[in-house]
């Protein structure tokens, strides 16, 4: 049996570099009031890479679904590249955990005192 040996000064917080990783919808969580007054409600997520194999696996990049206006096309992409058809309708945010597919990840620069971060470009079917 081995022990779990994590040494924080060894956990990296470095960027996942940008490629396509095969990933899965880790928690999934409806807003229905954003902070921004501007926004409309969205799907808030966490997902997690899982390939290929490699030191990025089990690394997590967060997402955000917008439900209606503009953004929604993402929402809209991942559930086509996930086999949803046309007329499928989500009734708890909960049903996209699990869903599976592979996303093309990018590095977004910060803006306003905030880091770099891992972004969600462009959702791809599984092959």
């Amino acid at each position: 049996m081995s022990m779990l040996k994590v040494k924080m000064s060894e956990i990296g917080d470095s960027l996942v570099p940008e490629g396509t990783y095969h990933m899965r919808v880790h928690k999934s969580e409806f807003v229905e009031v954003p902070k921004n007054p501007t926004s409309s409600p969205y799907i808030k997520t966490c997902i997690v890479i899982t390939g290929p194999d490699g030191p990025f696996v089990g690394r997590i990049v967060f997402a955000n679904y917008p439900i209606s206006g503009g953004g929604s096309n993402r929402l809209k992409e991942l559930l086509k590249m996930t086999f949803h058809s046309d007329d499928c309708e989500l009734t708890d945010a909960s049903e996209l955990i699990g869903l599976e597919f592979n996303a093309l990840v990018m590095i977004e620069s910060g803006t306003n005192g905030y880091a770099d971060r891992n972004v969600i470009k462009r959702h791809v079917e599984l092959f």
